[in-house]
């Protein structure tokens, strides 16, 4: 599933500042050459300008949905220079 602009800002507006989906992305996948003909990636623009993180291509997510408490925890690879990295992403159900 993927995010609209409207949804990401919907979001933000909610007070939401960490996303977690187990897509690849939460825009649409471009094809080839969509990111050099004006793709822009709307979803990440509004998450990550609102000083949000987003983390993709998840699994087991849905398996929280419903329950009481969660707390997630993200441990990225430090990658000096990068705007993302690949997380070790854990979940506490209470």
């Amino acid at each position: 599933m993927t995010a609209t602009p409207e949804a990401a800002e919907a979001v933000v507006r909610a007070g939401v500042r960490t996303v977690a989906v187990d897509a690849l992305s939460v825009d649409p996948t471009p094809r080839p050459g969509d990111l050099h003909a004006g793709f822009g990636l709307p979803a990440h623009r509004v998450l990550c300008g609102a000083g949000g993180v987003i983390a993709e291509n998840l699994t087991g997510v849905v398996e929280l949905i419903g329950a009481r408490e969660v707390e997630v925890f993200l441990f990225p690879l430090h990658l000096p220079g990068s705007d993302g990295a690949p997380v070790r992403a854990v979940a506490r159900v209470g």
